[in-house]
């Protein structure tokens, strides 16, 4: 009876955190229809040139929507994102839904990497610099996570190329998959995964940073408790006390901050793809905005909202399930 209505409860708290979600979803629709609508350039220029005639330039805004009023076209939009329906690219004449679904798996996979790096090597800094607070291990790692939050994407990216790719020639430069490569399955995949070390490395410095001095506080926080002593006394390794007690503690914070970091993530693959070449949702999203492919863009951006909010909820949900001490409410 106790978990039925434990279960009860949790999708009632779900259902009650989306309905809340749903007026700024509406904002963020509006938001971001008005900046892509409003920014400098014609999608129709662009697609068929200036020197076309002004009967072609006006056929092909008719045929695109575009004659009408900026609320007439939110209302058609919002229509059609209601039925699951995000419109056609301007420049490919395709659904944007299915361009979206073609670059995904890219994305995810870039993204599963850096998250697993960010996570993996930011806990076990965290927790190595937490051991000696103020010693010169703890100062450089700070430093070195402060650097890493600090510097722009893009330009770790070009670093990262510079050094592993061009001089010492470890890694290769840009895309998925060698083209034309021939060899075994095996052959295959450990290429795969020689292209995403660079990019994911470069996703993941900004989030190891942040989970990195996340861990670090938790973790001095937690070992100063009592708790960390009775079990010193008890005889248990350090090992143990710090991985087994402090950071079980620890990890609950470092979970809800990691899962809302997956929408933080999906947007800062965007500049990753484009330096690498990756052939993702973010490298779409790159060469629409400079077609002015407003179908394209809106869907992207649209995912994007709903990856954040989802990420917002289970780092709610999951925060609760995690620590039984909080309730749903």
């Amino acid at each position: 009876m106790a978990s039925a209505a434990s279960g009860t409860t949790l999708w009632s708290y779900t259902a009650a955190r989306l309905a809340q979600v749903v007026p700024v979803v509406i904002v963020l629709l509006v938001f971001n229809f008005g900046v892509v609508h409003l920014a400098p350039g014609d999608p129709v220029s662009l697609l068929v040139g200036d020197a076309s005639s002004p009967e072609i330039i006006e056929q092909v805004r008719r045929e695109f929507g575009l004659d009408r009023s900026l609320p007439e076209q939110f209302v058609i939009y919002a229509g059609r994102l209601a039925r699951g329906d995000l419109g056609y690219s301007y420049r490919y004449r395709t659904p944007v839904g299915q361009m979206i679904l073609e670059r995904l798996p890219d994305t995810l996979l870039l993204m599963a990497a850096a998250f697993v790096i960010s996570f993996a090597v930011g806990v076990t800094f965290g927790v190595l610099s937490a051991q000696r607070p103020g010693s010169l291990l703890d100062t450089v790692m700070s430093v070195g996570a402060l650097v890493g939050y600090s510097l722009p994407v893009f330009w770790i990216g070009m670093l990262l190329i510079l050094f592993f790719a061009f001089q010492l020639g470890w890694l290769p430069l840009q895309g998925t998959h060698t083209v034309g490569m021939k060899g075994s399955t095996v052959d295959h995949i450990v290429d795969r995964l020689r292209h995403v070390i660079l990019p994911s490395l470069t996703l993941s410095v900004t989030q190891l940073a942040v989970i990195f001095r996340l861990t670090r506080s938790r973790m001095i926080e937690e070992l100063r408790k009592d708790y960390v002593a009775y079990a010193r006394a008890k005889g248990l390794s350090e090992f143990q006390v710090r991985f087994k007690h402090a950071l079980r503690n620890a990890g609950l914070t470092l979970v809800t901050v990691a899962t809302l970091r997956l929408g933080v993530m999906f947007s800062g693959a965007v500049l990753t793809e484009v330096v690498f070449a990756w052939p993702g949702i973010g490298r779409l999203t790159y060469s629409a905005m400079l077609a002015r492919d407003y179908p394209v863009v809106l869907g992207v951006f649209t995912i994007v909202v709903a990856v954040t909010i989802v990420s917002n909820i289970l780092a709610d949900v999951s925060y609760a399930l995690l620590d039984p001490r909080v309730r749903y409410g």
